[in-house]
């Protein structure tokens, strides 16, 4: 009896008995006899013991499709949809009772010129999914990765939620390749979800940023922080990782405002994690910056509790720098274990 089952390229007689009391199932590539939705809902409720579940090209969606059934999977662990058209994806997720524990990975792509205008719109189908995980996280810690990642196309534009690690929550990736409009609407799509739960969650998301500048992907660090402040002002800790000193520079001048009758963004953030920056000048960029303010109001601390760095070295001087500025500083050398070690 089978347990692994991948097809590829060409559909095949789906209702055989010969799919049922699958583990794994992955379809890839099937242009010629791909499912419907309807279809692909029967093959799956013949497998209630499904662990694996990858779908890439492979999906049509159903025009008569009523969306009545629920197919349960209760073992599920891994479940990928990449480059499912939307209303396939929107069919086949409201369709699907998926585990809280299961890892769920989302690749989408532009149509056409008109991409970025449908990008919301492609987004919303797996709303309903994060809305699951964050209720399950309510009043723990949980984390908003936004980023990039490298794929076949060069890279794509990564958010990523997910749970403390002891907590019952899979993380939940969604990639967008091919856009080049700004992403920052991406990261906000899923922010502003995040932050229009109802009752709002007491325990804020951590937001973490990383290698947003890089890949060809102009991303304004001013403008992230302050549309993320607009969804989840009650923030409490911010990341940021990043090979950009201007990137960085300009995350301290957005945090930390020269012009102090500015509103402060994010004013409950207690501790700033910088991590694996290249450029070790950006301490003594913030000294200076700090240096010009006091010749006319005198060194101001951040209002921060806690700045940990993460780097490969720290030198005495930049930990010296850093002390002026901040009530605890927590430097840690990293080890080529520990930047390889999964996030």
């Amino acid at each position: 009896m089978l347990r692994v089952t991948c097809i590829r390229q060409y559909g095949v007689r789906w209702s055989t008995s010969l799919f049922s009391n699958l583990h794994e199932l992955v379809l890839s590539g099937i242009f010629t006899g791909a499912p419907d939705v309807d279809t692909f809902l029967e093959l799956l409720s013949r497998s209630p013991k499904l662990t694996r579940l990858h779908v890439q090209n492979s999906l049509r969606a159903d025009e008569n499709s009523v969306q009545t059934r629920v197919v349960s999977l209760p073992c599920l662990q891994s479940l990928k949809l990449e480059h499912v058209e939307t209303e396939a994806l929107k069919q086949a997720l409201n369709a699907i009772d998926i585990p809280t524990s299961a890892e769920c990975s989302f690749l989408l792509a532009p149509d056409g010129d008109k991409g970025r205008d449908l990008i919301p719109k492609q987004l919303k189908p797996i709303d309903r999914r994060l809305a699951a995980l964050a209720e399950a996280s309510r009043g723990t810690k949980s984390t908003l990765t936004l980023g990039g990642a490298a794929n076949m196309w060069g890279r794509s534009v990564r958010t990523t939620y997910k749970g403390e690690a002891n907590h019952q929550h899979g993380p939940l990736t969604i990639d967008v390749e091919r856009f080049f409009g700004n992403k920052i609407d991406i990261y906000e799509h899923f922010a502003r979800q995040l932050g229009q739960l109802e009752p709002p969650n007491p325990v804020p998301p951590a937001l973490h940023i990383v290698n947003c500048s890089d890949g060809g992907y102009v991303c304004n660090m001013s403008e992230l922080l302050q549309r993320l402040h607009e969804h989840l002002p009650d923030t409490d800790e911010i990341l940021i990782e990043d090979i950009s000193l201007g990137f960085i520079e300009d995350a301290f001048g957005a945090l930390f405002p020269s012009d102090h009758s500015s509103p402060r963004l994010f004013p409950k953030l207690s501790t700033l994690i910088i991590r694996n920056s290249e450029h070790k000048q950006w301490a003594h960029c913030l000294e200076r910056r700090q240096q010009q303010q006091a010749n006319w109001e005198g060194v101001n601390p951040w209002p921060i509790k806690t700045l940990k760095i993460e780097c490969e070295t720290i030198s005495a001087e930049m930990v010296e720098t850093l002390e002026k500025l901040v009530q605890n500083l927590v430097p840690i050398v990293l080890t080529l274990t520990d930047q390889t070690a999964p996030r």
